[in-house]
């Protein structure tokens, strides 16, 4: 039931109450205190003694009132009666909904915490059409999900059991935010226990945890100190680039996209030149090449050889680049750079 509905109710009742309080005060002379008892006791039909004996006139106004005014009283009371109970059971169906969904999630992300960091994570994946399911322990973050439709489990996120609810044997990536970071560890410890090959990113507010993080299996570790300032320093030294680089992040206009391709025995790229996959009409290009073991490199050379375990970070735009990198990225990787 929407707010004005509610507000048309208390404004019949308060209306029903000013009716009796203003008949008694007028046909009985009372005072608008007794009169407004009677019309109390009268409404709540109690039984009480009436403040002082009604009148001919008092008594016949009592009868209509007694008709008319608990007639009304009866159909706000039925009508909030029903409003709580189409509440709690729009609850209960939205619930069982939610966790049907969460049941039905593959290759999705969990988020652990839903505090400041937490909310921006959401917001960006939720905006980038991004399958999620929080883990919040607070009530009142819990609410706001509820009230947004977000599906959410509430409870300790380091507990086996709800992340199992979450799907953890399908999910994709976990992204660990809480604010301690004992618990971001003790998270991380439990999602890989349950599940080797999940994705991990973690947040730290001490540089120290970052070791115990790295041995608890996080694959990426994050402080937002230390990001916040390197940010601050690119924006001083590189102004253009920096706002060239927001600007790719926050504007959904510009289909510029990037994708990380895992080069397996037998895949289509494998032993190919990285200019076949350039210079070909595929919309395709490569900007990036890891190593197992070593780091990224940047620009590869057009003659690098593509090789068993590398791995790629291409770039391009359109539904053409996206579906290409769907045949790259997929189970039968096979795609045709033609």
């Amino acid at each position: 039931m929407q707010g004005h509905k509610i507000l048309k109710l208390f404004l019949i009742l308060c209306f029903i109450t000013l009716v009796g309080t203003f008949g008694y005060s007028k046909i009985e002379g009372w005072s608008i205190l007794d009169s407004l008892y009677m019309t109390v006791i009268t409404l709540t039909t109690i039984g009480f003694k009436e403040v002082h004996p009604l009148s001919e006139n008092g008594q016949i106004f009592t009868i209509i009132y007694i008709v008319l005014g608990v007639g009304n009283i009866a159909y706000i009371l039925s009508t909030l009666f029903q409003y709580v109970l189409d509440f709690k059971l729009d609850r209960i169906y939205r619930r069982k909904a939610m966790l049907n969904s969460i049941n039905k999630m593959h290759d999705h992300t969990i988020v652990c915490g839903y505090g400041k960091v937490g909310q921006q994570i959401v917001e960006i994946l939720i905006k980038k059409k991004q399958a999620v399911v929080v883990l919040e322990i607070d009530e009142l973050l819990a609410q706001q999900l509820s009230d947004r439709n977000i599906p959410y489990l509430i409870g300790t996120a380091s507990e086996d059991h709800l992340l199992e609810k979450a799907g953890i044997l399908t999910a994709k990536n976990l992204v660990a935010v809480v604010g301690s970071d004992a618990e971001n560890v003790f998270i991380t410890l439990s999602a890989k226990s349950l599940n080797p090959d999940i994705h991990i990113i973690s947040r730290i507010t001490n540089e120290s945890t970052r070791p115990k993080l790295t041995k608890a299996g996080a694959h990426k570790i994050i402080s937002p100190y230390t990001y916040a300032s390197h940010k601050i320093a690119q924006s001083i030294l590189n102004p253009a680039i920096d706002d060239f680089l927001e600007i790719i992040a926050d504007d959904n206009t510009i289909e510029l996209q990037m994708a990380d391709i895992l080069i397996n025995s037998g895949h289509q790229l494998e032993n190919k030149k990285i200019r076949e996959i350039n210079s070909s009409d595929c919309g395709v290009y490569i900007v990036g090449l890891r190593r197992p073991g070593q780091n990224i490199i940047y620009g590869p050379k057009e003659n690098e050889t593509i090789l068993d375990g590398d791995r790629l970070i291409a770039i391009g735009s359109g539904e053409e680049f996206s579906s290409q990198i769907k045949r790259f990225t997929g189970p039968n990787p096979q795609a045709s750079l033609t």
